[in-house]
């Protein structure tokens, strides 16, 4: 496989078929989406900003990627998420990564049915 991508060897055309319902969860978010944040301080303020997040299958469709950045921002500044369908345990692996940020954040997600 000399020479292939990274990317291309975690992209993925749509979900896993066997468990293409339990995939929609996060599947729905598919595609790319601009943002309009509000971020509340603590101190009582707030501030406002514009982004993109852009979604994508990937890992033979098991799996989800996005990338979260501002408007303008340097690539070096922006943030991803790999969220990965655990079948066994019926729940998903969620790891945000913001590195400039400091930002790492590790959940187990479900859905509620």
């Amino acid at each position: 496989m000399e020479g292939t991508d990274v990317f291309d060897l975690l992209a993925a055309t749509g979900p896993f078929a066997e468990y293409a319902d339990k995939l929609t969860l996060y599947g729905q978010f598919v595609g790319a989406w601009d943002i309009d944040a509000t971020w509340y301080e603590r101190e009582g303020g707030q501030r406002k900003g514009t982004g993109e997040w852009h979604f994508a299958w990937i890992l033979g469709g098991r799996g989800i990627q996005d990338v979260l950045f501002a408007s303008r921002a340097c690539p070096d500044r922006f943030g991803t998420t790999v969220r990965c369908y655990d079948a066994a345990a019926d729940v998903w692996h969620v790891v945000w990564m913001q590195p400039y940020g400091g930002e790492f954040v590790h959940l187990v997600g479900a859905s509620q049915t």
